[in-house]
């Protein structure tokens, strides 16, 4: 059974550290609108745009890719026109 991710937790980064090439970012959509999910480095530099564009009301999870990303600590950033959540994840390959 999957782990639902709620309004109480908007945001998460699996596995954190990320060991892998490969991490998913579980979030929340609180109403159908545009959403952006950006990497960026402790320096607020952007690594990664992982998605741009709308989402309905709901759960999601989406994969990316971290090969371009060094051993760190980054932000995960969602924002979108009702929601601004920013979390640090480190990788660690």
């Amino acid at each position: 059974k999957k782990k639902r991710t709620n309004s109480l937790n908007t945001l998460q980064v699996c596995p954190n550290p990320s060991v892998k090439e490969r991490g998913s970012i579980k979030f929340y959509v609180p109403n159908k609108e545009k959403v952006s999910i950006d990497i960026i480095d402790l320096n607020g530099n952007p690594k990664i745009n992982v998605f741009s564009g709308v989402k309905n009301k709901g759960n999601y999870e989406i994969e990316f890719n971290s090969v371009t990303l060094k051993n760190s600590v980054y932000y995960c950033v969602l924002s979108g026109e009702s929601i601004s959540k920013a979390i640090k994840f480190q990788i660690r390959k």
